[in-house]
């Protein structure tokens, strides 16, 4: 969607804002209704005692936001709403699962503790003093196995990162890590028996930071996000099924080892979501399948792993319920009033816009300054939210130019790049730039800005594509695209237009007017997103580099296109599966999705080893109790997954976000059964 500008009556609207320009915004309630509390779960007023928040699991994770809890208590419905700090808990990502229990995506926040908030339809409130901690560091992923081993991104929005620290995980020294910045460090983790770990920062001059149960190790499968783990198979192998929203566990669902349904190694669940298989001629890799009525089937394939926790996703989830909170709208976007101004001299700005533009001003062109908020997705373009032109637009000496925005909420940075643009709008020159960091905002608050345009965009950044997919005018892919992308960290990504090249050869690609690595950007990098594309369709091939360390950029990790063999517009034969390998780039995974054509409703999910181009659909047309083979037409996606540093061994249900992803290719094709 295109983000709304609030244009009229922008000098009456600023009159009182002259007077103050607090950065600290408004927290005002749109928050109506009853607003009786039951403050740290103690009855107050004759409030229902019975609605309450006991728990938020986990109760800490990072600045962004993003992660999924279990808010745990008594009275909710499917009305209740969530709140940290007073910042609106995303209604359409809630789940009501029972009274006593929610899953919620915490929003974005600032460092330290977070009073968690519920609310009912009528307006009642009850809270859960400090029930939440935003993290002074954090660690993506929070978790990994005891043998250590877990390759982790240690953040700090509070850009506390040094060249001279040194860094522990428990009571271990980690020394083998790499300073991205200073809100970013790299590292793997050592070994540690099962528990929750605090991590420390010791400076130089012997000041230790800590953020307690920054980590959890794990002794057998991820407890938060399943998968697979324990020791490779020795005459056992113990599975659990939950359902992939409650994580509650599956009584019945049927569990077969291998493709064959006569196999010796099938049966169903216990009231626990288990069961275990053993036998001395259990050993090595293994294909195992979950069935279970109204749920997708999954499938792992070519695993070594003595505990796997499958996650079942029925095939009608849970609908999220909108509205319902007396005085909101269903549609909460956050709000930022403020200026844009210019350096005119050192430390002296001004409405001069022709020190940072400078001209002259090409025929057919006007100075403009367009402003942007950054996004959560590296692959995502910006559109502008504000235009402001030197000619038409009014400044206000000392002031600046006034704006009035609406925008997504969360955390985030809003800037601004000044330069020409053509009269008919089809072409822009950028010149320079100004930004404004670490803005949280939550759904209906307000926050003032100042956005000062003192950088001129002067970086030059080379990149080289290596061995990319080549091009098929008829099939596809037709084109490569190529994205330089700033990665803000806490703040998200800045994608621009003019940071984007499309071409047909390979080679070396320029990029200019980048912004520097300095000042407000001192602590973020450059990003980079390029592909081999069909124009939106399959097939494809992606690349992405999280952090750039080096330049000039070279990009050599594309994954092989995984073209269809067989079935193609056709059943299988023996119900066998065939794909085209990836020899150069072996790929961590590769998950294949059968859904009905052209419905697209799910039917099968399997995730195979990377070294895999084949495998045989088990036939469950027997097996009462699970979904059989639909009549009419499917569609199977191939999806080959590059994750560093992650063997399939120790794939978790994690792993299938793109942020972990360094490379992936798609193709798919038509059949019946």
């Amino acid at each position: 969607m295109r983000f709304l500008s609030l244009i009229p009556a922008l000098l009456i609207v600023f009159s009182g804002f002259l007077c103050s320009c607090d950065d600290s915004g408004d927290n005002s309630g749109w928050n109506s209704g009853n607003n009786t509390t039951n403050n740290n779960n103690q009855p107050d007023g004759g409030v229902d005692s019975s609605f309450r928040v006991t728990e938020v699991d986990p109760d800490h994770g990072p600045v962004t936001g993003g992660g999924q809890v279990t808010i745990r208590g008594f009275g909710f419905d499917k009305y209740t709403r969530i709140f940290f700090d007073g910042i609106w808990a995303d209604p359409s990502q809630t789940i009501y699962i029972a009274p006593n229990r929610m899953m919620v995506t915490v929003p974005a926040g600032v460092v330290g503790p977070a009073q968690v908030t519920a609310q009912r339809n009528d307006g009642v409130q009850t809270h859960l003093i400090d029930g939440y901690n935003y993290d002074q560091f954090s660690m993506d992923p929070a978790s990994g196995s005891m043998s250590g081993g877990t390759f982790v991104r240690i953040s700090s929005p509070l850009l506390a990162f040094e060249s001279t620290d040194r860094i522990f995980l428990g009571d271990t020294e980690i020394t083998d890590f790499n300073l991205v910045s200073s809100g970013l460090i790299v590292a793997t983790t050592p070994p540690h028996s099962p528990a929750k770990v605090t991590f420390s920062l010791e400076k130089a001059d012997g000041t230790r930071l800590t953020t307690l149960k920054a980590f959890e190790y794990y002794d057998t499968t991820d407890p938060a996000y399943g998968g697979m783990d324990g020791t490779p198979i020795d005459g056992s192998l113990t599975v659990t099924v939950l359902d992939a929203y409650g994580h509650t566990p599956i009584e019945g669902a049927y569990v077969l080892l291998g493709a064959d349904v006569n196999s010796p190694f099938k049966g169903l669940t216990d009231p626990n979501g288990q069961v275990t298989f053993s036998s001395a001629d259990l050993r090595g890799r293994q294909m195992l399948s979950v069935a279970f009525e109204a749920y997708e089937i999954v499938s792992f394939v070519g695993f070594d792993s003595s505990e796997v926790t499958v996650f079942l996703t029925p095939i009608d989830p849970p609908s999220n319920p909108t509205g319902g909170i007396p005085g909101v709208p269903d549609n909460v976007y956050a709000q930022v009033s403020g200026s844009l101004i210019f350096l005119d001299e050192e430390f002296n700005y001004s409405c001069n816009w022709k020190i940072q533009v400078p001209g002259p001003v090409p025929a057919g062109y006007e100075r403009v300054a367009k402003i942007y908020q950054s996004l959560g997705y590296y692959d995502t373009m910006a559109p502008e939210v504000y235009i402001l032109r030197e000619n038409t637009s009014t400044c206000i000496e000392g002031f600046g130019y006034p704006f009035a925005l609406t925008l997504w909420p969360g955390a985030f940075a809003l800037y601004s790049i000044a330069g020409f643009q053509s009269l008919d709008g089809s072409n822009f020159i950028p010149k320079s730039y100004g930004i404004v960091r670490h803005l949280v905002i939550g759904p209906g608050e307000i926050r003032q800005a100042r956005i000062k345009v003192e950088n001129i965009l002067q970086r030059t950044v080379s990149v080289n594509l290596v061995n990319p997919p080549p091009i098929d005018p008829q099939n596809g892919p037709f084109g490569y695209k190529t994205k330089l992308i700033m990665n803000l960290g806490a703040d998200g990504y800045i994608l621009r237009e003019d940071s984007i090249i499309s071409t047909t050869a390979t080679g070396l690609l320029v990029f200019s007017n980048q912004m520097d690595l300095k000042a407000e950007l001192a602590d973020a990098t450059f990003a980079l997103y390029s592909e081999a594309h069909s124009m939106g369709a399959y097939p494809f091939s992606q690349v992405y580099i999280n952090e750039v360390e080096t330049f000039p950029i070279v990009v050599d990790n594309f994954v092989e296109i995984p073209t269809p063999l067989s079935p193609v517009n056709a059943p299988p034969e023996n119900n066998r599966f065939s794909f085209t390998p990836s020899p150069l780039v072996i790929p961590t995974f590769v998950k294949v999705k059968i859904n009905r054509f052209p419905s697209g409703d799910p039917f099968w999910t399997l995730y195979l080893h990377g070294e895999l181009s084949s495998f045989v659909l088990p036939n469950l047309d027997t097996v009462d109790g699970v979904p059989h083979r639909p009549s009419g037409g499917l569609y199977w996606h191939l999806q080959s997954i590059s994750v560093p540093h992650l063997d399939f061994d120790h794939f978790t249900y994690r792993y299938l976000s793109k942020t972990y992803w360094d490379a992936n290719a798609a193709d798919g094709a038509a059949f019946t059964f």
